[in-house]
């Protein structure tokens, strides 16, 4: 199997350079892209218009995955994936950037062809996390009609998640008044589904008549908390699950004034 990497100077320079690979040779300049028919053995060569070789420390980089849009969404793959262990393992503010290209397998000066720093790849974390969860989520909610039903659903989706999926209590003051926002934006349409069950619920009488703008924060609150708990003593994660997902249910439907 081939392995080759065209790697882009960050954030928008000059991308001059020339990737040879067995069968293929990509020609970039600027933002044009072209492949070729070429043979140059199972390696790449990745050379800048002067001559010199361009990758982390003089080696040479490679490709994940068959082309290079499968390379960079693989590679943010690996480092959503990598980011969530260790905020969970370590905490947001207790990692870096290297870190976390090393926990994924990405050389340390590549990672920045992908993104800015820490902050820019918690927030396309979110962003993939949050279109991943509602996708999910309204397929789940698919053909349900009952809005006791819906919200049902709705809990038992929302404890499935990953904790990291639930910002830590802590994450907003560690990141910069300009993420906090971006943060708070992001939860807004999985808020959206949640107020549109319960808005629901109560024009048909199955909710007790209550403020949308108090109770929305309130069952989210209640289950980012419940998501993030760790498995009692004894118990795996898995039997944790299975025994505390009836009782928030039951917890959120009373809550609601849903009849049981």
């Amino acid at each position: 199997m081939c392995t080759t990497r065209v790697e882009r100077p960050p954030f928008g320079g000059p991308a001059d350079v020339a990737a040879v690979s067995r069968g293929r040779r990509a020609d970039v300049a600027q933002t044009s892209l072209r492949w070729q028919p070429y043979s140059r053995g199972d390696f790449a060569v990745v050379r800048a218009s002067n001559g010199a070789r361009v990758g982390d420390n003089g080696q040479v980089p490679k490709i994940i995955g068959a082309s290079l849009v499968e390379h960079r969404q693989e590679t943010r793959k690996r480092l959503f994936a990598a980011l969530a262990t260790l905020m969970e393992e370590r905490g947001f503010d207790s990692i870096s950037l290297a870190d976390v290209a090393r926990a994924a397998g990405i050389g340390r000066t590549s990672v920045y062809n992908h993104v800015r720093d820490k902050e820019s790849l918690l927030i396309e974390f979110v962003t993939y996390e949050t279109e991943r969860y509602l996708a999910g989520l309204e397929q789940a909610l698919d053909g349900t009609t009952d809005p006791v039903e819906q919200l049902r659903i709705y809990v038992r989706h929302n404890l499935r998640v990953r904790p990291s999926f639930h910002m830590p209590q802590g994450l907003r003051g560690a990141v910069s008044p300009a993420t906090q926002v971006q943060l708070g934006e992001h939860a807004q349409p999985v808020e959206a589904v949640l107020r549109r069950i319960l808005g629901n619920g109560m024009a048909a009488g199955l909710f007790a008549n209550q403020p949308l703008d108090v109770t929305v924060p309130l069952v989210s609150a209640c289950l980012a908390a419940r998501s993030g708990r760790p498995a009692a003593e004894g118990r795996t994660p898995s039997r944790e699950r299975d025994t505390a997902t009836p009782a928030t249910e039951a917890f959120v439907l009373r809550a609601v004034g849903a009849s049981l």
